[in-house]
């Protein structure tokens, strides 16, 4: 009888653990995009340089470039965020160039999934960066 009442109590739980487990996920991936980008700012402003952020969906990947050299780089789908980049669209390319102003020159999002769970990351050229 306890047994039972366990089994059925955990059916119950498991979806809703998911969910959560993917919400979370998807949460903690778009934070760290946010994060890159607004490093990405940074360094521009620091260096008096353009810097290149790159989405790259087929490969689940994200990264900061600045002189041609990959100065961050974040596999998506590895440990400990498992999200698939869904899209990345900046005026129909799939990165973006921040100045050396720390502007980023393009408007654009960043759609990230983990199981149901999507978040947007849309960034505008006036600085700002929302998650939704």
């Amino acid at each position: 009888m306890t047994l039972s009442i366990v089994a059925v109590l955990g059916a119950v739980a498991l979806p809703r653990f998911s969910a959560a487990h993917e919400r979370s996920a998807a949460d903690q991936a778009a934070k760290r995009v946010a994060k890159m980008i607004d490093h990405g700012r940074t360094l521009s402003r620091g260096s008096s340089k353009q810097v290149l952020f790159q989405a790259d969906a087929q490969n689940n990947r994200v990264q900061l470039v600045l002189n041609g050299i990959t100065v961050e780089a974040v596999t998506l789908s590895a440990k400990p965020y498992r999200v698939k980049v869904v899209s990345a669209n900046f005026g129909g390319s799939s990165q973006v160039v921040i100045d050396h102003y720390g502007v980023v020159q393009t408007a654009g999002t960043i759609v990230l999934q983990s199981g149901t769970a999507k978040r947007t990351i849309n960034i505008n050229t006036s600085n700002g960066i929302l998650v939704n």
